[in-house]
């Protein structure tokens, strides 16, 4: 058998041991333990990336442990907490509310005890007993904003065998249902199109028809697990056959709350939603925040499931306003309110309390403890006013007892919470004073000075900080009472951060249910899963995962070239190759992820890789392979695919040495690119230079250019090589043309997107240079080298004495004078050579003209030019003055105007030849 043969027997071996351990790997992609593998090295691919962005406006109200601890046991709440959580939203002006929380049955109108002393008669106890649901459906109604949230039981999570809808449905289910049908929060379907799509078999909790009466929207708030207990993906949709009443047995898909309410942020109708499933579900003409209008495509498997783009752990991505804050939000904005308005009465109302009641009743009628924050403020006032007097220091039983004309024991919680009000008056009185006689002093220094805690300084230093800024205290902050300053997360919080907000509300405590393993932790509160749905949605950062089609080809693809790689080279290098290309591909896999939103396996590929590794690496042993295999790269050296051509049918030209021919060598370079990158990042600076070379490159191809080299963002090209044309000199020059044409196209892009705006000068030189490979033998570049070379890098740097972009010298034009416009610069002596060149610049091509303004600028340059020869230095003045009223920022007006001024203050030498002596390179 030939060597040749033996080889190809070798490889055929080797490759095709790589496909059978490819479709092996195939088959058991599809088993539980490879779908759980994968699922893993997903998880990893979300803690290795870097955080997403997030929509601003999404954040998350919590139900936590200090919730519970101070309202009580979380089965305990009546709803009058959760109309609460409503209204303050609603008064901060938040956009959306999602509930995940859920209100399946009616609650008991209650009588509270402190409530039954103040009735006395049949129709006062009837109107006292509260109506929670009532409260909540009307505070829903006041907002306007409100998602309740729903759950159903899910026919693959169900235990028990399969029922008929309609037994499912109680009576208040059934009218719930079709309170959600007649409100056209659920779409209908025919049951053929969406027969894989998660099915359910029966509501669990339906918002009560009262509430839907009140929402701007209802949707399924729970979630399923993963077969690994993870929460990865989110269903868009769930079917539910409905009961012959609720609608003659048709197919209804119910939102995912989060859907819901992303069509409401888009500004577009539930039924509007297309699908298909097993590709998309479909938001047409979703109206973006920038005003245009988009379809945004959601990518859902077969079930109508979408993977979630989590944001990172809990507290890492959006923000979250504890449940415990928004109650004191509302009170802080309220008493704000009630001050300012205050400040603006009679002072003589403060002794009147009665009159003061009424006033601020009828300026505040929603408003539930407005006699609360009355008092609050009627004794602030007071306390004020005998502070600044300096009739009282303390509070006690007998100043309680003036202004209110009860005792201590009468009513024990007014006087304590009127002894904190003096107290808030007191301490910021003096903390004011203390700052405005001594604004060094430290926080602890007036802790001590003032014998109170360093909590209660800062926290009043915090409202006394800004009384200083703005010179004191106004009418409308006095009196000196204020609510203590509400800190979430380090970060002190007002109402007005509510405003725009799209709210999700919900458990997060760390001893309820709703509590799932994630991507990021193993206990995360399921609020946020609502919250990272949302945020996929609006913000377009879906996760694509290629699966089914794809992954049999993408297996075949990392097989084949796995067992190419191993088979063409020895075992060492094939397997340093195959590692190299296992973290390549790792690499490729974490970019597609964290870059484009695209999974594709790992688990699989790694494992093809792997073992194809093994298996060759041990036939190769095995069969006792000696041989090593070289690979050629001579190629990857040329750029330009007529080299590759001029290569392969001539070999030889891979040989070291090179021959003399004349021609064109092209030199650009950024002006002032060391400022513009300090101006941007790494990235920045690369994805701007690389959009600004492929431009370049592109047009140096066009006219048959070789592009020799890059150096930072010099570029440097030769015309004429390797394969020769005559024309090289005419086609540097219209390369030039269209490359100035392309930037100033490119400038203005740049603009648009608030980037740099790039310049380029270019240097043209044409004459005898050496060509070829130049190197040692085992590492060589195909390039050009000699003094006229030299001249086109100088050409253009001397772009910069005279502010022209393309510049050549006298020999260039003597080959394409006949197409081209040019316009004579100077006669100049470079640094390092002895006789003088003259350069021009080159202004348009011959066959396209000039237009007529710069045709006659050009006329006068010339004649000022003739006359700065001919030293009138005050003619050439004149002429070039009237370029400049033309092009009053012609580069060589202006040199040639300032040599004027500075040869009339100090003449020329008598041998002077009109030659410039450049000083630098």
């Amino acid at each position: 058998m030939s060597k040749m043969s033996e080889e190809t027997r070798h490889s055929l071996i080797e490759l095709g041991t790589a496909c059978v351990i490819t479709l092996a790997v195939f088959l058991l992609s599809f088993t539980s333990q490879y779908e759980r593998l994968e699922l893993l090295s997903l998880d990893a691919r979300f803690n290795l990336r870097p955080l997403i962005k997030t929509n601003p406006d999404v954040a998350t109200i919590d139900i936590d442990d200090r919730a519970l601890k101070e309202e009580g046991r979380w089965q305990d709440w009546t709803r009058d907490k959760h109309a609460e959580v409503i209204d303050v939203i609603r008064r901060g002006h938040g956009a959306l509310l999602g509930f995940d929380v859920y209100f399946s049955e009616e609650s008991e109108k209650v009588l509270h005890p402190e409530d039954v002393a103040r009735v006395q008669t049949i129709e006062e106890i009837e109107a006292a007993f509260r109506d929670y649901d009532g409260e909540l459906a009307e505070a829903a109604r006041k907002a306007g904003s409100v998602f309740w949230g729903a759950t159903f039981i899910l026919k693959e999570q169900s235990s028990s065998p399969e029922r008929a809808p309609d037994s499912t449905y109680t009576e208040l289910a059934w009218k719930s249902l079709e309170a959600l049908m007649n409100a056209g929060y659920c779409l209908s379907a025919e049951k053929s199109k969406v027969i894989q799509m998660i099915e359910a078999t029966a509501p669990q909790a339906l918002p009560i028809p009262r509430l839907v009466e009140t929402a701007r929207g209802v949707g399924f708030a729970q979630v399923l697990l993963e077969t690994d207990g993870v929460v990865r993906k989110y269903p868009t949709f769930i079917r539910c056959d409905a009961p012959s009443q609720a609608g003659s047995g048709e197919t209804c898909l119910f939102p995912s709350i989060a859907l819901a309410m992303a069509c409401d942020y888009f500004q577009v109708p539930i039924e509007n939603i297309r699908m298909k499933m097993g590709e998309y579900v479909e938001i047409p003409n979703a109206s973006m925040p920038d005003g245009s209008r988009k379809n945004v495509r959601i990518p859902v498997n077969a079930r109508g499931e979408m993977i979630i783009n989590w944001a990172g752990d809990y507290k890492d991505a959006f923000r979250h306003f504890p449940y415990s804050s928004l109650p004191r939000l509302a009170e802080q904005h309220t008493l704000e309110e009630m001050k300012r308005f205050l400040s603006a009465q009679d002072s003589s109302i403060f002794r009147e309390p009665g009159r003061l009641l009424a006033t601020v009743y009828e300026a505040f009628p929603d408003e539930r403890q407005f006699a609360t924050y009355v008092a609050y403020l009627y004794g602030a006032h007071w306390y004020e006013t005998l502070i600044q007097e300096g009739a009282v220091d303390s509070f006690g039983p007998e100043l309680f007892g003036q202004l209110f004309g009860l005792s201590e024991t009468d009513d024990p919680i007014l006087y304590e919470s009127q002894k904190e009000v003096f107290e808030n008056v007191r301490l910021n009185h003096a903390m004011l004073r203390l700052f405005s006689e001594k604004p060094s002093a430290s926080l602890l220094e007036a802790a001590v000075m003032l014998n109170i805690s360093e909590e209660d300084a800062e926290d009043s230093y915090v409202v006394v900080k800004e009384l200083l800024v703005k010179g004191g205290p106004t009418a409308s902050d006095r009196p000196l009472f204020f609510a203590s300053p509400i800190v979430v997360d380090g970060k002190t919080i007002s109402l007005g951060d509510l405003s725009g907000g799209v709210f999700f509300y919900g458990l997060t405590a760390a001893g309820t249910h709703d509590l799932n393993p994630m991507p990021f932790s193993p206990r995360y509160p399921m609020v946020g899963a609502l919250a990272n749905v949302f945020n996929t949605i609006v913000t377009e950062q879906f996760i694509v995962n290629l699966e089914g089609y794809w992954r049999l080809p993408l297996f075949l693809a990392v097989g084949l070239f796995a067992g190419y790689i191993l088979s063409s080279r020895t075992t060492i290098r094939g397997s340093l190759f195959t590692i190299l290309f296992l973290i390549a591909y790792l690499l490729l896999a974490y970019w597609l992820f964290a870059s484009r939103g695209v999974w594709i396996d790992v688990v699989g590929p790694a494992g093809i890789i792997l073992v194809t590794d093994a298996a060759i690496v041990w036939y190769k042993f095995s069969t006792a392979e000696k041989k090593r295999k070289f690979i050629k790269s001579a190629f990857e050296h040329y750029m330009n695919p007529k080299v590759v051509d001029q290569i392969a049918k001539n070999p030889e030209m891979l040989g070291l040495g090179g021959k003399e021919m004349v021609l064109t060598a092209f030199f650009s370079d950024v002006a002032g690119f060391t400022t513009i990158s300090e101006q941007l990042t790494p990235h920045e600076l690369v994805e701007l230079l690389n959009e600004y070379l492929t431009a370049m490159t592109d047009i140096v191809f066009k006219y048959d250019g070789l592009l020799d080299k890059y150096e930072g963002d010099a570029i440097m090209a030769v015309f004429g090589a390797p394969i020769h044309f005559p024309d090289h000199a005419t086609k540097a020059c219209y390369a030039s043309l269209e490359m100035q044409a392309e930037l100033k196209r490119l400038r203005e892009k740049w603009k648009s997107e608030n980037r740099p705006e790039l310049r380029a000068r270019i240097g043209l030189n044409t004459g005898a240079m050496i060509v070829g490979n130049m190197g040692s033998r085992t590492r060589f570049d195909y390039t050009v080298m000699g003094d006229s070379v030299n001249l086109a890098s100088r050409l253009e740097g001397v772009n910069k004495q005279y502010s022209t972009e393309i510049m050549i010298s006298e020999f260039t034009l003597e080959h394409c004078k006949s197409d081209v416009v040019v316009r004579e610069v100077d006669l100049i002596r470079v640094k390092g050579k002895t006789a003088p060149v003259r350069i021009y610049e080159v202004l348009g091509r011959a066959d396209d003209g000039l237009p007529e303004e710069l045709k006659k600028a050009v006329e006068y340059y010339m004649r000022g030019l003739g006359a700065y020869r001919s030293q009138q230095w005050q003619a050439g003045i004149e002429e070039f003055r009237r370029v400049l009223e033309m092009r009053p920022d012609d580069g060589p007006s202006l040199t040639y105007l300032k040599r004027c001024n500075e040869y009339i203050a100090a003449p020329p030498p008598e041998d002077w030849d009109g030659v410039y002596v450049m000083t630098t390179k």
